[in-house]
């Protein structure tokens, strides 16, 4: 069970759904429904974003098998802990669930659910090779994810820039932190040097500036607002202080706590709606806890 963990980097997965978790928020705020919120539906979304991103991380694994037998044999597949073939049966599985369940939560859900696939798999493919064009293909599916929240209650109406700015500037700066995020993860092999070490100062300051865009521009409630102000200063000490010692292990350190913090720029952004449940922000920060715990108990020995 602890090998199919690792694969589908099941902390991770708590990330994404608190993705589609703010996207759904902020559509609600936007539609006027915060006070008849739909639970199931909301349960639903945040299951097909886990499941999708579940898909595309074992497919990952799966296509990187033959690299990882060499660099990183303590990984589930090249270990022996998953086979190949069932691996890829369980991403497979994973996908058509989330198309399946997607098909009874209406056709936009679908046509997200289908954009988010090719983006997956554009990035699988081709895109990762590069650092820069990798980096801008895991931004988009962050992108695409917290816009599947959503999706329930989209109208071609809502996305007038003039009017409801939030509905494209959150998923936005979203994915733009998870681009910076994975600019960071492509030293994780080769972190020493000047060029690692203006990588890691450049990114911790794009992210900050990241963060404070959402700060003034989705974010209006005092609750959340603090709450962004907390995580940029921990951001800019989990990214700056592996510059101290500039090591393999220092990096991953910090690219994986940038990655599970997207969860408390998510609960931000929740507690930054007014009139949204006030428990949904902090449950969703809470998450933190589970996620980070599960990050260590399922770390590489």
């Amino acid at each position: 069970m602890k090998a199919y963990l690792q694969l589908i980097r099941a902390p991770n997965l708590i990330t994404a759904a608190a993705d589609a978790a703010a996207g759904f928020i902020l559509m609600a705020a936007v539609d006027g429904t915060l006070d008849r919120l739909h639970w199931l539906r909301l349960a639903a979304l945040m299951a097909v974003s886990a499941a999708l991103y579940a898909s595309g991380v074992a497919f990952n694994d799966c296509l990187d098998a033959e690299k990882d037998q060499a660099h990183r044999p303590d990984r589930p597949i090249p270990s022996g802990a998953v086979p190949l073939g069932r691996a890829f049966l369980l991403g497979a599985l994973l996908t058509l669930g989330a198309l399946f369940a997607a098909m009874l939560l209406g056709q936009v859900t679908v046509l997200y659910v289908t954009l988010l696939i090719i983006a997956i798999w554009l990035y699988n493919g081709a895109l990762r090779r590069w650092i820069f064009p990798g980096a801008l293909g895991l931004g988009l599916c962050r992108f695409l994810n917290m816009q599947l929240g959503m999706s329930t209650g989209m109208s071609l109406r809502y996305f007038s820039v003039h009017n409801y700015p939030e509905l494209l500037l959150a998923p936005a700066l979203l994915g733009a932190y998870a681009a910076i995020v994975t600019v960071v993860s492509a030293y994780e092999d080769r972190p020493a040097g000047r060029s690692g070490a203006w990588v890691l100062g450049g990114s911790a300051a794009a992210m900050c500036l990241v963060l404070s865009g959402a700060l003034f521009g989705v974010v209006g409630t005092a609750a959340g607002q603090v709450l962004l102000g907390v995580l940029i200063l921990g951001l800019a000490v989990t990214l700056i202080a592996p510059l101290v010692r500039l090591t393999f292990a220092s990096v991953r350190r910090a690219v994986a706590a940038a990655v599970v913090l997207i969860i408390a720029f998510d609960a931000a952004i929740v507690l930054g709606v007014r009139g949204a449940p006030l428990w949904l922000g902090l449950g969703m920060l809470f998450s933190l806890a589970p996620a980070a715990l599960l990050a260590r108990k399922l770390s590489p020995s």
